[in-house]
């Protein structure tokens, strides 16, 4: 190939053969100057070595070669979002094999929610019972003359309407 500057354009003129012709081939390629690194620069000027000693400026692709072909994939969130997926179902897979439901009842300890207990209105009575006991242990194991706060205080009633009442008439 023969090889053409003038000014910022540099043109190879070159001669293939297509079709058992021989074709007169002409690139046109235009010459820029980067700013680079000074360390960069400074490499750029070190003596070459091995099998590249003899060879001009630049890189010769008889003797350079790229290393290993590296692939680069990129996760979209559609990938993101199925491995979450697969990694929710594993672990719900875990749950299940471990014999343990994901809800418990409060009332029965049974594998549904305890809105929908079956025993709610013959165990229900008990569990309520049960609950105002613990309500009234966690009183007890506080300190004389320490602040209760009115959710928890004995004989007031728990509902949100009762409180309510009692602000307007603080009010």
């Amino acid at each position: 190939p023969k090889e053409i500057i003038e000014g910022d354009i540099k043109k190879i003129v070159s001669y293939e053969d297509r079709d058992e012709k021989v074709v007169k081939v002409t690139r046109y390629y235009k010459l820029t100057k980067l700013k680079v690194p000074r360390a960069v620069a400074e490499r750029k000027k070190w003596k070459k070595f091995g099998d590249c000693e003899r060879d001009g400026p630049g890189i010769n692709p008889a003797n350079s070669m790229v290393g290993d072909a590296v692939f680069l994939t990129l996760a979209t969130k559609k990938d993101q979002q199925e491995k979450k997926d697969d990694d929710v179902a594993d672990k719900l897979a875990k749950l299940k094999s471990s014999g343990q439901g994901m809800v418990v009842c409060r009332i029965c300890k049974g594998p549904h929610w305890t809105k929908q207990c079956p025993y709610k209105d013959t165990l229900g009575v008990a569990f309520d019972v049960q609950q105002e006991d613990t309500n009234l242990i966690k009183t007890s194991h506080r300190a004389p003359g320490a602040y209760v706060p009115p959710s928890i205080r004995k004989g007031e009633p728990q509902d949100n309407q009762s409180r309510q009442k009692r602000r307007k008439s603080d009010n």
